[in-house]
């Protein structure tokens, strides 16, 4: 009797405790599903007045006047504005995030120049891969974006050494597609700074983007 009686409590315990367990499954499963970022819509501009960038662009080897490298590596890593200074979609809403890049120039013999990457032309296109540039919507949360051939990047430096201009390709993911996707890279002090650097013995390595502005 006392057999039965405990083999009984034992399944009349497993049978309650079954639903929990589905309970449990099921529930990390939507939990996860939550996680997927949705696709935006539209298109979203970064500047000063609406998403100033906090950020750097990174020059390896550095640049410098008497530069006669063959490949050059450009690094840009950058916020896209703030609570206080959002970045805004085409429909008027605030927009944050980050966005990463990497561009590879191959020019013999004066990749990293300054008179080759500031002279007021297209740049060689940049070699794909390893060239991209990846946005990565923060708030409200979005599908990165990935900014990327097929199609060259157009990539100009201001002859005035004020700024550095990358358009062309195609993006995917959230706000796409969009037609002329485009990056204008600067900061207050670049020709000063740009001067300075390409004429010093270490050369130009770091530019900062606090006047930076993006429409994709």
């Amino acid at each position: 009797m006392g057999d039965q009686m405990a083999r009984k409590t034992v399944l009349i315990l497993a049978s309650l405790a079954l639903p929990s367990l589905l309970l449990v499954t099921v529930g990390s499963g939507v939990a996860q599903a939550a996680r997927t970022n949705p696709v935006l819509l539209g298109s979203v501009t970064c500047n000063a007045a609406n998403g100033a960038w906090t950020g750097k662009i990174a020059f390896s080897p550095p640049l410098s006047n008497i530069g006669n490298a063959n490949v050059e590596h450009i690094k840009i890593v950058a916020k896209l504005g703030s609570t206080v200074n959002p970045c805004r979609t085409n429909a008027g809403t605030a927009q944050t995030g980050a966005i990463t890049g990497k561009l590879k120039i191959v020019s013999a013999g004066n990749a990293n120049n300054c008179a080759t990457i500031f002279s007021g032309a297209a740049l060689p296109a940049p070699i794909a891969p390893p060239s991209k540039i990846k946005l990565h919507w923060l708030a409200p949360a979005g599908t990165p974006t990935t900014w990327q051939p097929p199609g060259p990047f157009v990539v100009v430096g201001s002859a005035l050494m004020t700024n550095i201009t990358i358009n062309g390709a195609a993006v995917t993911g959230s706000f796409s597609p969009f037609v002329g996707p485009t990056a204008t890279l600067s900061d207050a002090g670049w020709a000063a700074t740009v001067a300075a650097g390409c004429g010093s013995v270490a050369g130009l390595r770091v530019l900062t983007l606090g006047t930076s502005a993006g429409m994709w």
